[in-house]
């Protein structure tokens, strides 16, 4: 069965954004993907067809389908709770399309999409610097400043990963990203741009001379500082 959108989505969230109850905390990269592949062995067993649960977004139908899943032959207690997990994962980007910041209310399409943006960046990177002989691992939830960990021999790189989905090179960075990108030799800013079409890497290092991002073949990102503000009522 071809891997979807929605598994990746699902894992995403689970490494991000899902609480679990036994562990009080995300899930790691190999727990997610056991409850991705939980999911897949009760679509065998329920004998959905197409993507099975990955295609079911209403939780009134989720809730329908709970009752099938409880009465599965053979089925594994931690599939059930993986089962649980989904239901959440559906929930969770059902309040979160309703929620309103500013004028814009959030959609679930964009919630999803930029998830997949930043899903694809980091892999494109990953395997990047994977072929080139580095071994990558994540930082991506110890807020140091940069997003994977690239190692070969005695060189260690940090890779600051942004992910955008159109071709124009625009970019913003935290206040602990910057003061890292710019006071860390081994420091590199890796750009992917169309990352849902044609991912394109770009692999930027900070010239201390010019005071510019620039790549080895001399592309250079301007930078403009910006400055903001805490507010509290007096």
């Amino acid at each position: 069965m071809k891997k979807t959108l929605v598994e990746d989505n699902f894992k995403w969230w689970l490494e991000n954004g899902y609480i679990s109850d036994k562990i009080q905390d995300h899930l790691t990269h190999g727990s997610a993907i056991n409850y991705v592949n939980g999911i897949k062995s009760l679509n065998r067993k329920l004998r959905l067809t197409g993507s099975g649960i990955f295609d079911v977004e209403d939780i009134e139908e989720l809730n329908s389908l709970s009752v099938k899943v409880e009465n599965v032959i053979e089925w594994r207690k931690d599939e059930q709770s993986h089962f649980e997990a989904y239901k959440k994962f559906r929930l969770n980007a059902v309040n979160f399309s309703n929620k309103r910041v500013g004028n814009k209310i959030f959609r679930q399409a964009d919630v999803h999409k930029r998830q997949l943006v930043e899903i694809s960046a980091i892999n494109v990177t990953d395997e990047y610097f994977t072929t080139h002989g580095y071994s990558v691992i994540s930082v991506e939830r110890d807020n140091v400043g940069w997003d994977l960990e690239a190692s070969k021999e005695h060189e260690t790189l940090f890779l600051e990963v942004k992910g955008l989905s159109g071709p124009t090179l625009a970019i913003e960075l935290s206040p602990n990203e910057y003061r890292e990108s710019i006071n860390k030799i081994n420091y590199r800013l890796c750009v992917v741009t169309c990352t849902l079409s044609d991912p394109k890497l770009y692999i930027f290092q900070f010239d201390k001379e010019i005071k510019k991002w620039k790549t080895e073949l001399d592309k250079v990102l301007a930078i403009e500082e910006v400055k903001g503000a805490r507010l509290r009522l007096e």
